[in-house]
């Protein structure tokens, strides 16, 4: 079992975002409880960000991704999970371009990619 768990403000570009993920747990428990502590734990948004952090997705024998603008004050990001690893990518990426806005699009990188199961 695998999860995700963000923290997202209303205003990334100024609060940042904290993200946690797990994969390979034996249960969905295991897995919401390390992906909301690596949330929590997440060092490159502020506190007030990392309080906001909660499980927004279970899934078992499936792929995360996270895509992201790593330059700071951007709102660029996305997440997805999907059951192939290239199309948890791909739609992490598309996310994350349609948040960040035009000028900034090209910069999105994927920062997490891990699939449960495999």
């Amino acid at each position: 079992d695998g999860a995700i768990a963000v923290g997202l403000p209303a205003d990334v570009a100024k609060q940042g975002v904290a993200i946690g993920t797990s994969w390979n747990y034996n249960t969905a428990e295991g897995a919401q409880a390390r992906a909301l502590q690596e949330c929590l734990s997440f060092q490159d948004a502020p506190p007030d960000t990392r309080k906001l952090c909660k499980v927004l997705q279970t899934f078992k024998r499936a792929c995360v991704a996270v895509s992201i603008d790593p330059e700071a004050g951007t709102p660029g990001v996305g997440w997805a999970v999907a059951p192939v690893k290239a199309d948890a990518e791909a739609a992490a990426t598309r996310i994350c371009k349609s948040t960040a806005g035009r000028s900034r699009e090209i910069f999105c990188k994927l920062s997490v990619t891990h699939c449960d199961g495999q």
